[in-house]
C-alpha cells in the first residue's frame, strides 16, 4: 500500500518555525535517536506531523532511503514516528536485505481497552508482546475525542461534559505481532481489518514511542522493542492464535454468518433454475 502527498516548498521562515505541537528539543531528541535506532534494526518506518500525516510518501513494500529519513527528522513539522506493518520487517529478509515476503508485521490498535478485559488472548498479548499507550479516554465514556483544557494535563468531553487529568484517564493501546503469510491468506486478511473497537493494520502505519499525540501527551511503552530479545520482542502468532483472536473481535463469527447467507442465496437460486429448467422442457 502506498500514500502519497504533493511536495511542499518550505520557506525560511517557516522552516525556522517551531512545530505547531511545541514538542520539546529532548522529546525530538529522542524521537529522531528511536527512529535511526528502529531504522537500522530493518524496521520500515515514517514520520508524521501532529495530525498523523506522513511527511513523504511511503510504501508497506520498500523503505525510505537513510539519507530521506534523516533529513525529515531535521523538518519542522515532525511530531511523531509510525512503523509500517507488512512484509518489509527485520524478520523477514535476505542476505541483500531484500523482503523475503513470508513474515508479517501485524499492527494491533485497540480504541476501547475495556475490551481488554473480555478478551483473553488480546489481553495476553498485551503483556506477552512489544505493546505501547496510545491516545487519552474519557474515563466515563471511553471517548477518544475529547477537548484539550491544558495540553498532556487535563481535557473535557463533549459528550458527558465531564473535566479529568491525565492520571484520570484509560489509553488505548497497541501491540506488534507477527504472522506468516499463509495465516493471512486463510484467513483472507489484508490491508486493514475493523472490527468493533480493534483494527489489524497489516499493510498500513501506526503511531509508536515517543510520538507526541494531538493531545499534547506522548505515546508510552508497556514492553519496549528490545533489539536484544529474540525476535525483538515482538510475538509471533500461531495458526490456532490468530483464529482465537479473530473469533476474540468478532471476525471469524460475522465472516461465517455472511458466508452462510451467501451460500444460502446461491443454493436457492440453483433450486429456481431446476424448477425453471423442468418448467421449460418440452414434453
Amino acid at each position: 500500500m502506498t500514500s502519497e502527498r504533493p511536495d511542499e516548498k518550505t520557506s525560511p521562515s517557516e522552516a525556522s518555525r517551531p512545530p505547531s505541537n511545541s514538542i520539546t528539543k529532548e522529546s525530538l531528541k529522542l524521537l529522531r535517536e528511536t527512529a535511526l535506532k528502529l531504522y537500522e534494526a530493518g524496521y520500515n518506518i515514517v514520520i508524521v506531523d501532529c495530525d498523523k500525516k506522513p511527511l513523504t510518501s511511503w510504501s508497506s513494500e520498500k523503505r525510505v532511503s537513510e539519507k530521506d529519513l534523516k533529513k525529515l527528522l531535521k523538518d519542522p513539522r515532525t511530531c511523531g514516528l509510525a512503523i509500517i506493518g507488512g512484509p518489509v520487517n527485520p524478520f523477514d529478509i535476505d542476505k541483500n536485505g531484500n523482503p523475503l515476503d513470508i513474515t508479517y508485521l501485524m499492527l494491533i490498535d485497540v480504541d476501547d481497552p475495556r475490551l481488554l478485559d473480555k478478551t483473553f488472548l488480546l489481553k495476553n498479548l498485551v503483556e506477552k508482546s512489544v505493546s505501547y499507550r496510545t491516545g487519552p479516554r474519557c474515563p466515563k465514556c471511553f471517548n477518544k475525542h475529547i477537548d484539550v483544557i491544558e495540553p498532556g494535563k487535563r481535557f473535557r468531553c463533549p459528550l458527558c461534559n465531564i473535566e479529568f487529568n491525565i492520571d484520570e484517564s484509560p489509553r488505548g493501546v497497541g501491540i506488534l505481532v507477527s504472522v506468516d503469510k499463509t495465516l493471512l491468506e486463510k484467513y483472507r486478511l489484508k490491508g486493514s481489518l475493523r472490527q468493533g473497537s480493534v483494527e489489524l493494520l497489516i499493510n498500513n502505519y501506526q503511531l509508536i514511542p515517543p510520538s507526541k499525540h494531538k493531545t499534547g501527551i506522548s505515546y508510552e511503552w508497556i514492553n519496549e522493542i528490545n533489539i536484544e530479545q529474540p525476535n525483538h520482542g515482538i510475538y509471533s502468532l500461531s495458526d490456532i492464535e490468530l483464529e482465537t483472536l479473530l473469533k476474540e473481535i468478532g471476525y471469524l463469527r460475522d465472516k461465517e454468518i455472511v458466508e452462510e447467507k451467501i451460500e444460502r442465496k446461491e443454493t436457492s437460486e440453483k433450486t429456481i433454475e431446476k424448477k425453471i429448467e423442468k418448467i421449460e422442457k418440452p414434453r
